[in-house]
């Protein structure tokens, strides 16, 4: 599986993608400032039953349905729901969410992962490095261009992480 790499353009006539993708008229861009606090983060921190119940929501019905006529705009192929009616698909972001909560189980893998033979270490090892691979290349392809600034706390450069995004 690879990354789509994509940019906008704007253009007399609006915002283009140069991808195809059903959900292209729900994207908005807004800016943001990112506090990234794990204190109190229901999707942070170490496992516990609020942080499970955060990831299940956000990952809940992550498969949609799409047409023939959207695969073939977007040069795919998938397979076809066994009822005939379109063929299984599901947004990217949802892939690098799913990569995301993979990570933090491979980080607290004796929670999550518990007695694992070598065949499956070695299965959920690789799972975790196509995930960072995956990050890599989409942080290089969409990357963030606002300023990191830095600051002294208790005599030591911190980074600031509250520049607008």
């Amino acid at each position: 599986m690879s990354a789509s790499c994509y940019s906008w353009h704007q253009g007399g006539r609006g915002n283009h993608a140069l991808i195809n993708s059903p959900a292209i008229e729900a994207l908005r861009y807004e800016k943001k400032v990112f506090h990234s606090p794990v204190d109190g983060n229901p999707f942070a921190g170490p496992p516990r039953q609020e942080l499970d119940d955060a990831w299940h929501k956000l990952l809940k019905n992550i498969h949609i349905r799409v047409s023939k006529q959207e695969l073939d705009d977007m040069g795919g192929q998938s397979l076809e729901l066994s009822d005939g009616t379109g063929y299984l698909s599901s947004l990217e972001v949802y892939h690098d969410l799913h990569c995301l909560k993979r990570i933090r189980h491979f980080m607290y893998r004796d929670h999550y992962l518990p007695n694992m033979t070598e065949k499956e270490l070695a299965f959920q090892t690789f799972h975790t490095e196509h995930c960072l691979e995956h990050f890599r290349e989409l942080v290089m392809c969409r990357g963030d261009i606002a300023l990191t600034t830095f600051y002294y706390r208790y005599h030591e450069q911190t980074a600031s992480l509250l520049a607008e995004h």
